[in-house]
C-alpha cells in the first residue's frame, strides 16, 4: 500500500510559534517596568545592550551568577500557581552576588517548557520581572524554548543569569574575616528553592503530577501551599544596610545547609562555630521532618532551617546592623563566632 504524503509543520510536532509571540506581547509591559537608564534596547533583540560607563565606583568590577529554581518547579506545577516561583529563580542569583557586597545591575532568564501556554509564560515571567524589581536589576532578556515531546506539556524548568558591580576596595571576602567575628543570621521563613528532590519524595509529588496530567483527582495538602511560598531576596536589604563598609564577608545558605555554605566564607586558620539552639526553626522544617522520618542531621544538612544568608562582621557593629532589619521585620539571631583553628580543621561546627 502506497504511503500518502504529509506536508509536517513547525506546529505538527509541537512547536507553536504564534503562542510565543502571545506569550511575550502579555509580559513585555512588565519587563520593561524593570529597565533603568542604561538598558540601551527593547525585548525582542538578538542580544541585551546595557551601558556601563559612569558607575560612579572607583575600582569596579562585574560580578556574575547563574541559578536555577531545581524540582520546586514541580511543586508549582501541581498546584498551578506560576506568580511567585520567578521570586525564587531571582534570589538564587543576586543573594549569591551579594555575598561579594555586589549590586545587581541585570538579570536574564531561560525558561523552557513541554507546550507554549501563553497565560502560564506570562505568569512565570511576570513574576520575575516583580522579582528584579525587588532586587532592583532590569530584566534584560531571556529565552522561552518548548521541548514538545522531551518534557510533558505542562512541565517546565527556569533558570537565570545576573550580573552585578562591585568597589574591589569594599568587597566582602574570607581574607577580612577575623577571630572574634560574630556570626548574624537572617530569617528565612521557608525553605526557600532547597532540598525540593527531597521534598518531592517525601510527598509523592512526582505521582501527584502524573495523576493531573491523567485526569484523575487532585491531593489537597496546605503543607504544598506553604512549601510554594517564595524565597526572601536579601539583596535589597543589604545594599541599604548602615555600616555596610564593616561587613567582613556574607554567606549564602543555600543546598547543602548552613555548615557547608557558611564554611566557604572562612579562611583557613579559623573555624566558624554556630549555636543551633540560637534561633527558633519555622514550623514548616519541622513537619517535614516529622512526615519524611527525616533524621535532624540530615534535615541541617539539606535544608536552611530558618537562616537564609549569614553577615560575619566585628561584634561592635552587631546590634546596629540587628536594629535595621528589625525596622524592616526581618529577624536576625547572632548564630555563632568566629574562632582560631588548625589549618586541617574544617572551617564550620557546632558548638557543642
Amino acid at each position: 500500500m502506497q504511503r500518502k504524503s504529509h506536508l509536517s509543520t513547525y506546529k505538527d510536532v509541537g512547536v507553536d510559534v504564534a503562542a510565543g509571540e502571545a506569550a511575550v506581547s502579555l509580559f513585555s509591559s512588565k519587563v520593561n517596568k524593570t529597565f533603568d537608564d542604561r538598558v540601551l534596547n527593547d525585548v525582542g533583540g538578538f542580544g541585551a545592550l546595557y551601558g556601563i560607563a559612569n558607575l560612579g565606583i572607583d575600582e569596579p568590577a562585574l560580578v556574575s551568577s547563574t541559578d536555577g529554581v531545581g524540582t520546586k518547579t514541580q511543586l508549582a506545577r501541581y498546584l498551578g500557581r506560576y506568580s511567585s516561583i520567578g521570586q525564587d529563580l531571582v534570589a538564587m542569583c543576586v543573594d549569591d552576588i551579594a555575598c561579594y557586597g555586589a549590586k545587581p545591575l541585570f538579570f536574564l532568564d531561560y525558561l523552557s517548557v513541554g507546550k507554549q501556554i501563553p497565560e502560564v509564560v506570562s505568569q512565570l515571567v511576570t513574576g520575575i520581572a516583580d522579582a528584579c524589581l525587588r532586587a532592583r536589576c532590569s530584566l534584560i532578556g531571556g529565552e522561552t524554548a518548548e521541548h514538545p515531546g522531551v518534557m510533558d506539556p505542562d512541565d517546565f524548568d527556569l533558570g537565570g543569569f545576573v550580573v552585578g558591580v562591585v568597589d574591589t576596595q569594599k568587597l566582602w571576602s574570607s581574607d577580612r574575616v577575623q577571630k572574634g567575628d560574630v556570626l548574624l543570621g537572617l530569617s528565612s521563613p521557608n525553605l526557600r528553592s532547597n532540598g525540593f528532590s527531597l521534598v518531592r519524595k517525601i510527598y509523592g509529588l512526582d505521582a501527584l503530577n502524573k495523576d493531573r496530567v491523567d485526569g484523575r483527582s487532585e491531593v489537597s495538602a496546605p503543607i504544598l501551599e506553604q512549601l510554594l511560598e517564595p524565597s526572601v531576596i536579601y539583596s535589597p536589604y543589604l545594599a541599604d544596610m548602615p555600616l555596610r563598609e564593616r561587613v567582613h564577608a556574607a554567606s549564602h545558605i543555600t543546598g547543602g545547609g548552613l555548615l557547608h555554605n557558611l564554611a566557604r566564607s572562612i579562611p583557613k586558620g579559623l573555624r566558624a562555630k554556630v549555636d543551633q539552639k540560637s534561633w527558633q526553626v519555622p514550623e514548616v522544617f519541622e513537619q517535614v521532618s516529622n512526615d519524611g522520618q527525616i533524621s535532624k542531621n540530615e534535615m541541617y544538612q539539606v535544608f536552611n532551617m530558618g537562616i537564609g544568608m549569614v553577615l560575619i562582621i566585628p561584634k561592635e557593629v552587631s546590634g546596629t546592623m540587628s536594629a535595621y532589619f528589625e525596622d524592616l521585620e526581618l529577624k536576625t539571631y547572632e548564630i555563632g563566632y568566629v574562632v582560631e583553628a588548625t589549618a586541617s580543621e574544617e572551617r564550620s561546627s557546632w558548638i557543642e
